[in-house]
């Protein structure tokens, strides 16, 4: 075996010189066994050399390299933003914090977000194409569809990891510090120190946030709700991820959105239409009754 690995000048450096595979044929052909070798202790003297036979093969595989460029970006409101160098599967999210000098004043903690992603920003094309199509083999209707389509399509630009960055950096809750992963994004966006309200409202805009303040005292420094406000279905926009929500469902935080709809007017004619429907209904199953009765 040495001479074999002499002739071929060697190893190279991104060998596995430890783990090399011996195959060997029985005369007839029909059989083979398979053997792991060690040449590096046969050179070393550590274990006997092998003797080859007539065609035997003998593979020696690439060695894995775990040194690779694994890193994380932050972006935003840190002292200094930008990529850092992590190791797989142990480096967790204070450290980075802390390699970049920690949050700015301005810094918005509560509205940061890790996003991780899906497919690699190196995968080629076709694999985003891939793990799209694979998004839609759901059996929904139409409505569902589209949904969930459009949740997919966000969802492969980057997911969402469930962190809170107040509750880690300000509360001290360590169970809030998960481990990163190679081209994860940390997004820490600045005070905006206002909540926009819009839609039917008197004065759409930006009004400044105070702590603690529900949906009615945004609504009311907006001017309030205009005669076509939908005022049941009034929802949350949250800041840093976009998510609607109910006002029962969320505290307002610096940053949020408020969106009132308007209110659905139909002419006339559509609600002639709509009687016309029920009474037809109403019509065919007073004779579908009318003909069970006769029939009894």
């Amino acid at each position: 075996l040495t001479d074999l690995i002499a002739m071929g000048f060697g190893f190279q450096i991104v060998a596995d010189s430890e783990h090399v595979l011996l195959t060997r044929l029985s005369p007839d052909g029909r059989t083979m066994e398979s053997t792991t070798v060690n040449p590096t202790s046969i050179l070393t003297g550590n274990a006997p050399n092998i003797a080859l036979r007539p065609g035997d093969r003998v593979i020696v595989p690439e060695g894995r390299e775990y040194r690779q460029n694994y890193r994380v970006e932050i972006e935003g409101e840190v002292v200094r933003p930008g990529q850092y160098p992590i190791t797989k599967n142990m480096t967790r999210l204070s450290e980075v914090i802390r390699e970049a000098g920690s949050f700015t004043a301005d810094a918005n903690i509560r509205g940061a977000t890790l996003m991780r992603a899906r497919v690699s920003p190196l995968e080629l094309p076709d694999e985003i194409e891939r793990e799209q199509l694979l998004s839609m083999r759901a059996s929904l209707g139409d409505q569902d569809s589209a949904y969930y389509l459009t949740e997919t399509a966000l969802r492969i630009k980057g997911e969402v990891v469930s962190v809170d960055f107040h509750k880690l950096f300000v509360e001290g809750d360590s169970t809030q510090d998960v481990i990163l992963r190679t081209f994860d994004r940390i997004i820490v966006p600045a005070k905006r120190r206002t909540v926009y309200v819009f839609g039917q409202v008197i004065s759409p805009g930006h009004i400044g946030y105070q702590e603690g303040e529900r949906v009615a005292f945004y609504i009311a420094k907006a001017g309030g709700y205009t005669k076509d406000a939908r005022t049941g279905d009034v929802k949350v926009i949250k800041g840093n991820t976009r998510a609607w929500l109910d006002p029962g469902e969320t505290t307002i935080e610096d940053g949020d959105y408020i969106w009132v709809p308007k209110d659905q007017y139909y002419p006339f004619s559509y609600y002639i239409n709509v009687y016309a429907q029920v009474a037809g209904i109403i019509g065919a199953a007073a004779t579908v009754a009318l003909l069970i009765r006769t029939i009894r």
